[in-house]
């Protein structure tokens, strides 16, 4: 599947939803990455287009060269540091932990709706 980021689209390889059941899975968990990519001193955006990158890292299994190609990318497109002095690399983190606390489960409800899309 291809999901939309804030400036361009990031292919999911490993699941294949709509974008409105992908939206809807992600949903509650994209507005917290966003509030938390706001108070890190990062433009909105940023908690949404780490928030897609960490799912397409987990479920298409990125090599370790993919995920540096990635972060220079997050790097040019917000840049290394906030004004807060947070990093990029910080809010990556943070946001791979939000993914993955159990009010969310983002992975795990992607794989189930995908399952559902396929025997439904």
């Amino acid at each position: 599947m291809i999901v939309n980021t804030l400036n361009s689209e990031m292919p999911i390889k490993a699941i294949e939803l709509s974008t409105k059941d992908f939206e809807r899975v992600v949903a509650s968990c994209r507005k917290e990455c966003e509030a938390a990519a706001t108070v890190a001193g990062f433009l909105e955006g940023a908690g949404h287009d780490i928030l897609i990158g960490c799912i397409a890292k987990s479920l298409d299994n990125w090599s370790s060269d993919d995920f540096h190609q990635w972060t220079e990318s997050l790097t040019e497109k917000y840049g290394l540091v906030s004004a807060t002095g947070i990093s990029i690399l910080e809010l990556v983190d943070l946001v791979s932990f939000l993914m993955n606390e159990p009010r969310y489960r983002v992975i795990e409800r992607l794989q189930r709706a995908a399952i559902m899309k396929t025997d439904g």
